[in-house]
């Protein structure tokens, strides 16, 4: 087994930190739960707003578990197709951040 054939845990791990810290980011009060639930109710349960993130990011975790497990069910993706759906779904994120900041520039009195 060479080092490329174990990225897909390493890639699997940042979808869950990306994911994980930008639903805390939009909401705070719920940090302690997000903490404590399975990567995959997070994305079903709290990226409702935004469906395109919440589809790149179960396609990664999706393709992120074939790469953790023995077995894989997903024998058409691989690591490539994952980092492509990772990097969409934070490409995503910035934008909405990006968005975010302009939103609140805009609505100041100086505008």
């Amino acid at each position: 087994m060479g080092l490329d054939e174990i990225a897909g845990v390493g890639y699997r791990k940042s979808i869950e930190f990306l994911i994980k810290s930008y639903v805390i980011r939009e909401h705070p009060d719920k940090k302690d739960q997000v903490e404590s639930m399975f990567l995959g109710n997070v994305i079903k349960d709290d990226l409702t707003d935004i469906p395109r993130v919440q589809s790149l990011a179960q396609a990664a975790v999706w393709i992120g578990n074939d790469e953790t497990h023995f077995t894989r069910i997903h024998d058409d993706k691989d690591i490539r197709d994952m980092k492509s759906f990772l990097e969409a779904a934070a490409l995503f994120i910035s934008a909405n951040l990006k968005a975010d900041e302009a939103a609140e520039f805009t609505a100041s009195p100086e505008s």
